[in-house]
């Protein structure tokens, strides 16, 4: 289904619910405009009856081009969610579906999902940064191809100097409830 706004968003987050019956979803990098300035993330866990307890979280643009980033999310939102997850006491839960009284932003889901922002974000400011730094340094060559090949060269996550905003980052990002 096409996602044009946060509605359309929190039924594309119930369908995926109804129809795969999935315990969790996140959709990342969702933008409603061409030339945003934020995009949103959205994220949801079922209940007992199937219901999905929906979120979003508006997240700031970066801009350039940075790969491996939906890599990265997917490793530190499973992470982060096995994290809060036990916190919770849900490892031994299927699914680790937390129990139906647990509020949106109460989640792990919803907190995993917070932390993993802050820590993408942290690292692709230090990426840039040292992107910047690279390409300024270098000059850009001349042909396509070259400039693409050194763009995307001097683009890679910096994730050995990230250690700390990976383990533990002092930005965090607050969720919504997405009705």
């Amino acid at each position: 289904m096409e996602i044009t706004s946060l509605a359309t968003l929190s039924t594309a987050l119930d369908e995926l619910h109804r129809i795969y019956t999935v315990p969790h979803i996140v959709i990342t990098s969702v933008t409603f405009t061409n030339g945003a300035t934020k995009m949103v993330c959205a994220g949801s866990s079922i209940t007992s009856t199937g219901a999905g307890r929906k979120f979003v979280v508006d997240v700031p643009i970066i801009d350039g081009f940075f790969s491996g980033t939906g890599d990265l999310f997917a490793a530190l939102t499973l992470a982060r969610l096995r994290e809060h997850s036990a916190a919770a006491g849900l490892l031994d839960v299927g699914g680790w579906i937390p129990p139906d009284e647990t509020a949106t932003l109460d989640l792990p889901l919803t907190k995993a999902v917070e932390v993993v922002l802050g820590s993408i974000h942290l690292v692709l400011k230090k990426t840039k940064r040292a992107r910047d730094r690279i390409l300024d340094a270098q000059g850009l060559e001349p042909g396509e191809k070259e400039r693409h090949v050194q763009v995307t060269r001097a683009s890679e996550l910096r994730l050995v100097q990230s250690q700390e905003e990976l383990l533990r980052p002092n930005l965090k990002y607050s969720a919504t409830v997405l009705p």
